[in-house]
């Protein structure tokens, strides 16, 4: 099987490929072996124009069975233990749009685009893989600018509801280029912080980098 794993940084993806008695070269894409099957580690850079542009010009030149994006990610959910991994099952562009006086309209609300135009549903892009069903599945979204203020927050929660449990920068644009592809897609995360006011001590990355990296791993041995 030919294996894409995605991630944003090197940081995200090398205790991985200490896993797999590799180690991050110069180029932003890594080639290996295991049981059988092909892996490619593509450090696609953060946000979503890195995210689509490294992703769209990676698939256009290679063949992908499936491809597995790895990263870290915000949760709203307080109840929800800093460290777990997560299947973002669903994610949209949180913050595309335009501004209408103090609201915030959705080019799909301001009529510019259909809200079901391939690959999307009511709004949202949806995994297609059936792998990694033992973890929590959470919904996302996708931003340019992460919410760090209590306003910001408030106001992303009052618009989107129960929608909004997750928060990247790059898992929408990732889930989009491989629908359109037509290449099986899974985006796990691990929760590295509660969206906050931003507050970098209370985050818990080591301890998600590390369970990210467990789940990775025990994901390509099933497979």
């Amino acid at each position: 099987m030919e294996i894409l794993i995605v991630t944003s940084t090197e940081f995200e993806v090398t205790p991985l490929l200490e896993r797999f008695n590799t180690q991050v070269s110069n180029s932003n894409i890594i080639g290996l072996t295991f049981k059988g099957h092909h892996i490619h580690v593509l450090i696609g850079g953060i946000g979503i124009p890195e995210t689509i542009y490294n992703l769209t010009k990676f698939l256009a030149n290679n063949k992908v069975d499936l491809a597995i994006q790895m990263g870290v990610a915000g949760v709203v959910n307080r109840d929800i233990p800093l460290g777990t991994v997560v299947n973002v099952y669903k994610d949209t562009y949180g913050d595309l749009g335009v501004e209408d006086d103090s609201h915030f309209r959705t080019l799909a609300e301001v009529g510019l685009v259909d809200n079901n135009r391939s690959p999307f549903s009511d709004g949202y892009l949806y995994s297609d893989s059936n792998i990694a069903e033992n973890l929590k599945k959470l919904s996302g979204i996708t931003v340019n600018k992460v919410h760090g203020s209590l306003e910001s927050i408030q106001k992303t929660q009052e618009r989107l509801g129960a929608s909004f449990e997750t928060e990247s920068m790059e898992g929408a644009a990732f889930l989009y280029v491989c629908l359109r592809e037509h290449v099986t897609c899974l985006q796990i995360r691990a929760i590295s912080n509660y969206i906050e006011k931003r507050n970098k001590d209370s985050w818990e990355l080591e301890l998600a980098i590390k369970n990210l990296t467990d789940e990775t791993f025990k994901i390509i041995e099933s497979i």
